[in-house]
């Protein structure tokens, strides 16, 4: 999500990431959207928020491309938006400052040359990062990356791609994360990726996204996942149709004993948000993805951040996070961050607003607004958990997700139900229902 649409109204916000997300998937499938045409279509939505955000993405996916018109070439196609224009330009230029092809890296011992994948570069069968057609008189259209039949993009984003891919060996659906290599340009870089998959192997749990391999393809590393076929939490949080109380205890109490279980191995995941936890179609079940920030809590263990680095997703990060004190960063941590999810599915609304840095400020320094502000009916109890989570000093959290699962799982029985039985409905008929979430009983 850009700085600016994180002003907009919640709604809003969310429209405008979906708008992006599809106008960067057609560039990256090799088609030519105008931006124009989107603006045109697009009249419910502040214009200028808009403007801003899809400028942002295709300068990024374009310049990465060498296929970027010069600046004055946007200012005649925007003559009334000069000023979105240049500074758009303005922050790609800061951002790209130093990244020209041909600089040469080194990944570990070996020296290695920075790659950009161009949609006119002869030497790469596909504009997908390591994707390849194979040759095939059968299926001429099939796609691979190494044993892998690729049958689609489940994401993209700065770090790299994410396939939904065919295992033919194991016969089984697979998610295959392949990261750009401007991503691993440096040995703390590439030490972070494979870390993701050691953190995440370790664990055993129905609540969270098993590790099937990692593995080296043309010196392109990966990671193949298990594939979770629903939606991501965030599809569920809904204004005009939110969740009850005990739907959301039921989910928030899941996910707390899927991390409790990752924090007994001494893995903590760092940015847990509605994106990162998907509703299984089968299972119904939440399954926490992405342990990509996770870090093995060990004495032994080197510590790849340094102190004043930000990392994580804003809006969710706790306070000592959001000031970089990367020592003081643990459980309780990713207790804050579940906190937010729950206030976020309660309310619908976000505790902060505002730029990155309003957003960063206000979690350090400022009470957010009970989420009874935003919903009046809200139970005083499922509050009172909710704050407790979110509070700024770790000691006056929740000690473990343990505790905090317990706490939702007392308030579940009192009103009548334990929520083991419940189930989120996904997938199909989900969009069918504007993802409605139902069957939590």
């Amino acid at each position: 999500m850009s700085d600016d649409a994180k002003s907009l109204p919640f709604q809003a916000a969310r429209e405008v990431d979906r708008i992006c997300d599809e106008f960067e998937s057609q560039i990256q499938a090799g088609k030519q959207p105008r931006i124009e045409d989107i603006l045109a279509g697009s009249t419910e939505i502040d214009r200028n928020h808009l403007l801003q955000s899809l400028l942002r993405v295709e300068l990024e996916l374009l310049g990465r491309q060498s296929q970027l018109s010069p600046q004055n070439s946007y200012e005649k196609r925007f003559p009334q938006d000069l000023e979105i224009v240049r500074r758009a330009f303005s922050e790609w230029r800061k951002k790209s400052a130093g990244t020209e092809p041909g600089n040469q890296t080194r990944i570990g011992n070996a020296p290695r040359r920075k790659e950009t994948v161009s949609l006119n570069n002869p030497a790469v069968e596909s504009s997908r990062i390591g994707v390849r057609k194979k040759q095939s008189s059968e299926n001429p259209d099939l796609e691979t990356f190494g044993k892998f039949q690729v049958k689609r993009v489940l994401g993209k984003g700065g770090f790299g791609t994410v396939y939904h891919a065919y295992d033919p060996q194991l016969d089984r659906d697979v998610a295959v994360k392949v990261p750009l290599l401007s991503s691993l340009d440096t040995p703390e870089l590439l030490e972070r990726f494979l870390r993701e998959a050691r953190a995440t192997a370790t664990l055993r749990h129905a609540n969270i996204c098993p590790v099937y391999e990692i593995g080296e393809l043309d010196q392109q590393p990966y990671i193949v996942m298990a594939f979770i076929q629903g939606l991501p939490l965030s599809a569920f949080i809904n204004p005009d149709k939110p969740l009850t109380e005990r739907q959301v205890a039921i989910i928030i109490r899941k996910v707390a004993l899927a991390l409790e279980t990752a924090h007994r191995e001494n893995v903590i995941h760092r940015d847990i948000k509605p994106d990162n936890i998907m509703i299984d179609r089968k299972s119904k079940e939440p399954v926490v993805m992405d342990f990509g920030l996770a870090r093995r809590d060990s004495s032994q263990d080197t510590h790849l951040t340094q102190e004043g680095q930000i990392m994580g997703t804003p809006i969710y990060m706790p306070p000592e996070q959001a000031k970089g004190e990367v020592d003081k960063i643990g459980p309780r941590s990713d207790i804050y961050s579940l906190g937010v999810i729950l206030y976020e599915m309660l309310s619908c609304e976000r505790p902060f607003k505002g730029s990155i840095a309003e957003v960063l400020g206000a979690i350090v320094r400022d009470e957010p607004d009970p989420p009874s502000q935003h919903r009046p009916d809200l139970d005083p109890t499922m509050e009172a958990i909710c704050l407790k989570a979110m509070a700024k000093k770790p000691e006056d959290r929740y000690q473990s997700m343990a505790e905090l699962a317990q706490a939702l799982g007392d308030f579940l029985k009192g009103t009548g139900t334990s929520g083991e039985n419940a189930v989120v409905e996904s997938g199909e008929n989900a969009n069918k229902k504007t993802e409605e979430p139902a069957g939590l009983t």
